[in-house]
């Protein structure tokens, strides 16, 4: 679908808002064509015939005219401001819709600056889109009833005069296609300045602990050299194509001069019309040239909206409702059967061929080396990929044919990389649901240790978390995630690598908050260390995407396999 269409899908709602801008653009351009009318008789019939009265009432007039002029465009612009906003609201509400309801492979795929570029930067581009589109009226009707006035005092000056339009037309559809393309390669740069500063906040640590402020301070100046020269490439475009616009146009306006001032000393036309026509074509001239440069920002603009759109367009496989299964009260057994999986464009199985089953209420370790595909199996239970091959079961039922709700509901997770919004501690933990009391968040925050540091903050569990949550400890941030995770009372609890950043005070508060999460519920720990799978009813070794031992602690080292070898080696580092 066009963006066009698209525009005009999402104006239909505020239709007759559309129509009345319409209408006022006219009723300015029409006011706007009438001040200078009265150039002819202010001239002719007042300063000429020396007439005080008829020059006062000619003002008046004037001024009357004029200032229905201005409220003509004050209510434009009120209109429009009101249009654009209602519209450009829809579109970015659609846009957070479907970005909502696109995959967790999408987000792992696809830069997530070139997403806040498109909502941001494009979303601004296509609302100033429809406020040109809007300007474009008001210009192509005031250059129109110039004409059309102009052809009914003097039509031979007039048609002279628009004998230079075909030449115009020649002018614009050179120049047109470099402008759209060199103003595409400055948004592509803009979008490269937005990636380049993502990395230098996201990384900023890594910058200042490796001393490499100068080496981003070159990338960045050479990003900048790059959008000069985009930038200037597009200036140099618009500037030839303004000066030979520019100049066809006023050598057209020295040869009306010449013809119109000739009949003016021969009589045939007098000066006030000649005056007002002089005055004509200048607005005519400034009028064409307006549009034709809102026309250049309505195609470069085109181009943002079309990558806004494509957001848009991304088709979701959407469930069939009908056909899922409720799982409102889940028991918490999970039994993984000959599963398989490969990431997005990867060729090679990050698991393969996976069989194993839990019971509810069993806390079982998955253990491996980086690589082994520990995390796969969470994303996989989570849902956030489909198996390639094989099926995972909770409860004996096919984890894709669930609703999302009932599975996310009655699962949590405590990832490695706790992420934190930038809202108070107790609303992070309450995260995503209304139905917790204080009573409820303050409960889970004394079991996961939280009240040990809100305590002792100003603000208690009140106080807010900065971005990426900077005020606080990973241990704490930890802590957070893990009342997170059990305020939901899940049967499945994953606690994905929860300790392995953490120091040995901090892992311990975090070990014993996880021990005091896990009564009741099938719980997993996936993890790289031997002293927290040990604490498991049973343990799942993984080795290059494969399961390919499993048993309790003292089983397994005594099985003197991949499990005891990696158990000798974190005693000897210890």
């Amino acid at each position: 679908m066009s963006s066009f269409r698209r525009i005009l899908g999402y104006l239909r709602p505020y239709a007759l808002l559309g129509v009345l801008i319409f209408v006022l653009s006219i009723l300015f351009a029409a006011l706007d064509v009438y001040t200078n009318v009265f150039i002819e008789d202010f001239v002719d019939e007042a300063l000429l015939q020396a007439n005080v009265t008829l020059l006062i009432i000619i003002t008046l007039q004037y001024v009357l005219v004029s200032t229905g002029r201005e409220v003509a465009e004050y209510l434009v612009d009120i209109c429009t401001g009101r249009l654009t906003g209602y519209f450009i609201t829809d579109v970015r509400k659609d846009f957070y819709n479907k970005i909502t309801k696109l995959p967790y492979s999408y987000f792992v795929t696809h830069d997530k600056s070139e997403i806040i570029s498109r909502f941001v930067n494009d979303g601004e581009r296509t609302k100033e889109l429809l406020e040109q589109i809007f300007h474009s009226i008001y210009h192509a009707a005031t250059t129109a009833l110039f004409i059309a006035v102009m052809f009914y005092k003097n039509f031979h000056l007039t048609l002279s005069f628009l004998l230079v339009v075909p030449g115009m037309l020649i002018i614009i559809k050179l120049f047109a296609r470099k402008i759209i393309f060199t103003g595409k390669r400055i948004q592509e740069q803009l979008v490269i300045f937005v990636n380049t500063l993502k990395d230098f906040l996201g990384g900023i640590r890594v910058i200042k602990a490796f001393g490499t402020e100068e080496f981003e301070r070159e990338k960045f100046r050479r990003n900048s050299e790059d959008y000069f020269n985009r930038h200037y490439d597009n200036v140099k475009v618009r500037a030839s194509f303004e000066f030979i616009e520019g100049w066809v146009m006023f050598l057209s306006l020295a040869a009306i001069a010449v013809y119109g001032g000739y009949e003016v000393i021969k009589g045939n036309m007098h000066p006030g019309r000649f005056m007002f026509f002089f005055v004509a074509l200048g607005e005519v001239h400034e009028n064409i040239s307006d549009f034709i440069e809102i026309l250049g920002k309505i195609q470069t603009y085109f181009y943002a909206s079309e990558r806004l759109f494509k957001i848009l367009d991304i088709e979701v496989e959407e469930k069939d409702v009908n056909s899922l299964v409720p799982l409102s009260q889940m028991q918490g057994d999970v039994d993984f059967k000959d599963v398989s999986f490969r990431y997005p464009g990867s060729e090679a199985f990050a698991i393969n061929n996976l069989s194993f089953s839990i019971k509810k209420g069993e806390v079982i370790a998955i253990i491996g080396r980086s690589g082994s595909g520990k995390s796969t199996v969470a994303n996989l239970l989570l849902n956030l990929y489909d198996p390639t091959n094989g099926k995972i079961k909770i409860d004996g039922k096919d984890i894709t044919k669930l609703k999302d709700s009932d599975l996310h509901n009655q699962i949590s997770i405590v990832p490695q990389e706790t992420f934190l919004f930038s809202d108070t501690i107790a609303n992070n933990i309450s995260y995503g649901s209304s139905n917790y009391s204080i009573e409820d968040v303050r409960r889970v925050a004394e079991r996961a240790f939280v009240t040990e540091f809100t305590d002792k903050m100003r603000d208690g569990m009140n106080a807010m978390v900065r971005e990426d949550g900077s005020n606080l400890s990973g241990g704490q941030k930890q802590r957070i995630a893990i009342a997170r995770a059990i305020l939901r009372n899940p049967k499945i609890l994953i606690l994905d690598e929860a300790t392995s950043a953490l120091d040995a005070e901090s892992g311990k508060l975090v070990s014993e908050a996880i021990e005091n999460s896990m009564s009741g519920r099938t719980t997993i720990f996936i993890t790289h260390k031997i002293s927290s799978a040990a604490k498991a009813d049973r343990i799942l070794v993984m080795h290059n995407g494969e399961l390919i031992e499993q048993g309790t602690h003292d089983q397994l080292i005594e099985l003197d396999g991949i499990y005891s070898s990696l158990s000798k080696q974190q005693l000897l580092q210890d």
